[in-house]
């Protein structure tokens, strides 16, 4: 039986190749849809995982919590606690997987049409069984002597780590490490999903600007001034956090930006300076303390009075500035009119309309654990 808790996420291990009913495919055109269905109220839920590992003797699936689940992106609320039911749906794709809208059937009787190469087709199901979902554990207080020195309470914490979804609407946008990634027939990146409820997908058509993708990480090639870019437009009007994860190769390119005009970024600016500009105003230099970059997380935060303070791998850094305006944000890799690509990897990049010293730590702290 699968054991889960309320508000948490979820990894699950079953047997499905022994089952397997589409042959005429490989694994990687292969993904499971799995169905949830609450014993006491009836309550059902469809999700596909957000990642999914397929091996000889088992596949394993992990789904994270959110207060509004999610399908496509594998995000699940499983309330009321109790016994559920889950049943694994087989669905295959004769070319490139995608499990986004107009793709990927979101029931076991869902049919798209009209048929195509790229849209998934529901098999059949290959395993079923049942899961119990215990409420969510909070904190004990306990008392202990030792060495006859005076009682001390402690806390015991347990439970599950903090998520940048435990932020709410604070979270504009999270792109996260190995998560959400579609890949071409060539290994380049055309997808890699928003795991908020903000819906700020990243993609990318043009195959020689696709970033390659591999062990978790995207990796783009300035040459091609390789890049993704969402439809819609994350802002940011007032305090803001923003933290990722990368590493260059060479120290001039663009993290994130807004495509729509070249003064609106952040960008590496050199083997120890970081860019910051918005509205095509001034820009802001961030000087390391010491040393240069290399494969770090980094946190960039303003605050209500546009104070710009930074962090690298969990440290704050003594230089800071003032930056005033509205930023957008659309692009991951460039600038407008492909300027200034970057050159490098980067595993994760999450954004907050929000700051505050507890945020901060908990970004760095995920960030490390990467």
């Amino acid at each position: 039986m699968i054991q889960a808790i309320t508000e948490t996420d979820l990894i699950v291990y079953i047997q499905t190749e022994d089952n397997r009913i589409d042959t005429s495919v490989t694994t990687a055109n292969i993904r499971h849809l799995f169905k949830f269905t609450n014993d006491m109220d009836k309550s059902i839920q469809y999700a596909y995982g957000f990642t999914e590992v397929i091996r000889n003797r088992y596949t394993v699936l992990k789904f994270d919590y959110s207060p509004s689940p999610n399908v496509y992106t594998g995000r699940v609320n499983f309330v009321p606690a109790g016994y559920w039911k889950y049943e694994a749906y087989e669905v295959s794709w004769a070319s490139d997987v995608g499990v986004s809208s107009g793709f990927a059937p979101t029931t076991e009787n869902d049919v798209l049409t009209p048929p195509a190469a790229n849209k998934g087709i529901v098999q059949g199901l290959v395993t079923k069984g049942k899961m119990y979902v215990s409420e969510k554990s909070g904190t004990e207080q306990v008392q202990y002597t030792q060495h006859r020195e005076p009682t001390t309470t402690n806390y015991i914490y347990y439970g599950q780590e903090w998520l940048p979804t435990d932020e709410g609407a604070n979270l504009e946008a999270w792109y996260r490490k190995d998560t959400l990634v579609t890949l071409s027939g060539s290994n380049g990146v055309t997808f890699w999903g928003d795991s908020s409820d903000g819906g700020y997908e990243m993609v990318q058509a043009t195959v020689s600007e696709q970033p390659s993708f591999s062990s978790g990480v995207l990796t783009f090639d300035p040459l091609n001034t390789q890049n993704l870019q969402t439809t819609g437009q994350i802002t940011l009007a007032g305090a803001f956090t923003i933290g990722f994860k990368a590493n260059p190769t060479t120290y001039l390119g663009t993290v994130i930006a807004d495509n729509t005009t070249a003064g609106e970024f952040i960008r590496y600016n050199g083997t120890s300076k970081i860019r910051v500009q918005i509205d095509a105003g001034s820009a802001v230099d961030l000087d390391l303390d010491s040393g240069s970059w290399g494969n770090d997380y980094i946190v960039i935060a303003r605050d209500g009075s546009d104070l710009l303070t930074f962090y690298v791998n969990g440290v704050l850094q003594a230089d800071s500035g003032t930056l005033a305006g509205t930023s957008d944000i659309d692009t991951i890799g460039v600038r407008r009119v492909d300027q200034s690509p970057f050159d490098g990897t980067i595993e994760e990049i999450q954004i907050y309309s929000a700051t505050s010293t507890a945020l901060i730590n908990h970004i760095n702290t995920r960030l490390a654990s990467l």
